[in-house]
């Protein structure tokens, strides 16, 4: 779903294409998905979260984006018991991650221990997350 000048490293021409298909098409998922990723990679984590809700409101079965949101709100620091159900989420969407992996794993996040995968993933780098509070 990332655009190719993201994959590319042309981060602001893609968020330019980003901003543009939105406004071209507001109930395109995939253009609120993709913006999404651009700002968590840039730490902008309240405007990934805004845009991780949009895609998720406009294309619920969006399991990666439901991931993505849980990591999000993690990496904020709070909303946790959000976090989870997100993650929860994803696995409902995914059933067969739980049954390839083991474990309630879901976009690269393990839900249970708040452990990232070891994943090459060239948009969203490895990052250490804080446990969840239950």
């Amino acid at each position: 779903m990332i655009a190719a000048r993201q994959l590319n490293g042309d981060l602001d021409g893609a968020l330019a294409d980003y901003n543009q298909a939105i406004a071209l098409d507001p109930r395109f998922a995939d253009a609120w998905f993709n913006r999404a990723t651009y700002w968590k990679a840039n730490d902008e984590l309240g405007r990934a979260d805004a845009d991780f809700s949009q895609a998720i409101e406009l294309k619920p079965h969006l399991a990666d984006a439901h991931a993505a949101r849980g990591l999000v709100r993690l990496l904020k620091g709070r909303r946790a018991d959000e976090a989870q159900q997100d993650f929860d989420r994803c696995l409902a969407l995914n059933n067969n991650l739980r049954a390839i992996t083991g474990t309630a794993y879901c976009g690269g996040e393990t839900a249970i221990t708040g452990e990232a995968m070891e994943i090459e993933n060239p948009i969203v780098p490895r990052v250490e997350l804080p446990a969840i509070a239950h």
